[in-house]
């Protein structure tokens, strides 16, 4: 409910600027730019946490699957992270 108000009050905020000086193409660049800054952002952000705590999560997957050799928990991880990396990309 909040966020179909939201989304009606940027509406009418953004109607007269694309009514006045700025174009409609000029206006979908700006934003199409912004939101590809924005998500780069979010995955230099993400990526920098995930990346300082895989080691604390391989520990945690080999000490659940205590009987499996560690070596074996990490490979078999980093094998499905891999393959839902390629699902992801194509």
């Amino acid at each position: 409910m909040l966020a179909q108000f939201i989304g009606i009050m940027g509406g009418m905020a953004v109607s007269p600027v694309l009514a006045g000086s700025l174009g409609i193409k000029a206006m979908l660049i700006w934003y199409g730019m912004l939101a590809f800054a924005l998500l780069l952002l979010a995955g230099a952000i993400l990526g920098f946490f995930q990346l300082g705590l895989a080691p604390i999560f391989m520990e945690v997957a080999s000490d659940v699957c205590k009987p499996a050799p560690e070596a074996t928990t990490q490979g078999v991880l980093w094998m499905f992270g891999q393959g839902i990396s390629v699902l992801f990309i194509f």
